[in-house]
Formats: structure tokens, sequence, C-alpha cells
């Protein structure tokens, strides 16, 4: 391995070690920082293999720090990761796993403690749903 092989895998690791990333995202920073393609290729290629980029994870790790901020639903949820340019697919599994509908439900219910139902439809509940809700 070259030292800088080397340089740019510590780079990466340090990266994930403050917090998941996806692909792309762990890519751009690593030519911020001037390392050679081919180099940064093999580096994640290696990081894949050992675990410790995954695409999934990033999507989990996504979906729970933005709801524990302010909830959001599916397909708002859908554009902001893809806005991240996670993987389309990855992204679509990932949502139709956690957004379950008792999931859903808690994110409609926590918001009701701070906002108006205006506000939880604008991101992206149905109103029926918010409504019911809110009469329980």
């Amino acid at each position: 391995m070259s030292e800088e092989y080397l340089q740019c895998y510590n780079q990466a690791v340090r990266y994930l070690a403050i917090r998941e990333h996806n692909r792309n995202e762990l890519e751009a920073k690593l030519k911020r920082k001037m390392f050679k393609p081919q180099i940064i290729s093999d580096v994640i290629e290696e990081l894949i293999h050992k675990g410790y980029l995954n695409e999934e994870r990033y999507i989990r790790s996504f979906i729970n720090s933005r709801n524990r901020k302010n909830p959001e639903g599916k397909q708002i949820m859908l554009m902001r990761l893809l806005s991240k340019n996670a993987d389309k697919e990855k992204c679509k599994i990932v949502l139709d796993e956690v957004y379950t509908e008792d999931y859903i439900d808690m994110l409609i219910k926590s918001s009701l403690e701070k906002n108006s139902i205006e506000k939880i439809q604008k991101s992206g509940f149905s109103y029926s749903r918010i409504k019911r809700l809110a009469d329980e």
C-alpha cells in the first residue's frame, strides 16, 4: 500500500467515525482533499467490503436524525435523500421498512405536541391521518 492510499484511507475512516456517509458524500470529501480518483475508488471499495461504509445504514441514520428534529413524511424524506445522492433503490427499500403504519403514527403524534395540523401536513403527512390522530 502506498503512503497516499493510507492517508486517504485514514481520512475516510475519520469522516466515518464522525457520522455515517454515503458513497457519493465520502467520495466528494476525499476529492476535496486532493487524493487521486483511483485511490479514492480503491479506498471506498475496501471500506464497503469491511462494512465501514454502508448505504442502508447511512439512509437509516439520516432518516432517524431528520425525524428526531422535524418529522417528515416518506416522500419528502425520499427527496432529501436523493438530494444527498443516496442510491434511489436502496432509499425506497429502507423507507418502506422504516415507514410502517405505527412509525408514521408515532411521528405525527410527536409533531402534534409542538405543531399545528397545517404545519404537519406540509411535512408530508395526510390531513385525514393527522386529524384522526389529533382527535384521539
